[in-house]
């Protein structure tokens, strides 16, 4: 008989960092197989949290410390860079995995690696890293208890097309004197001077 590896998920934590689109993605995703949900993400809506299931946490460590898996979901930013360093990773459990799917910056790819090396957490799925390609010289890639995934879901032709027609989307949007959706630094839509050019385009 074979030895059994893994664990069932059901009664089993799920802690998402950043409850934006991909993160309620993975909670819709994730509903059928009975996880706990908790998600640290300060300007999350908790009605639309509630609905997907998902309760939210107000700490960061609370989330880590109570998490059988973390997956990263937030914006780089300057609040975000570094946010999950030797501290914040100490306090996962040894049991408990770790998914980056946002951005790699936004973990100390050192201080993992140590974790990972020293059994301190159980292993980590990384699909972004500090530095993009990884180097063939990564001690990432000597790991047994990673996966290490290329970020490369939109290779399909399904995804470029869609990914061509939201940016076609989005000049219409401007042209027409409408905000395009998916912006990346939202400040810029208070400044008086857009203000006045998105007027005068709704006026043309």
């Amino acid at each position: 008989q074979r030895e059994a590896i893994g664990d069932d998920l059901t009664g089993l934590t799920l802690g998402i960092i950043g409850l934006g689109r991909t993160g309620l993605e993975l909670a819709r995703l994730i509903a059928p197989f009975g996880m706990r949900l908790i998600a640290y993400s300060p300007h999350a809506d908790p009605a639309t949290a509630r609905q997907y299931g998902v309760e939210l946490v107000g700490a960061l460590d609370k989330l880590l410390t109570e998490s059988d898996y973390v997956s990263l979901h937030g914006r780089l930013d300057q609040r975000t860079r570094g946010m999950l360093g030797e501290r914040e990773l100490n306090l996962m459990k040894p049991t408990a995995f770790l998914v980056n799917v946002a951005r790699g910056e936004m973990i100390d790819e050192r201080a993992l690696v140590r974790l990972l090396r020293e059994r301190r957490i159980a292993g980590a799925g990384l699909d972004v890293f500090e530095t993009e390609p990884l180097p063939k010289d990564s001690p990432l890639l000597e790991l047994d208890n990673v996966i290490l995934t290329p970020h490369w879901m939109c290779s399909t032709r399904q995804a470029g097309r869609a990914t061509a027609i939201a940016l076609m989307r989005g000049v219409l949007n401007v042209a027409h004197g409408s905000l395009p959706e998916n912006i990346l630094n939202p400040d810029v839509t208070l400044r008086p001077r857009f203000l006045e050019k998105l007027v005068r385009q709704q006026l043309a």
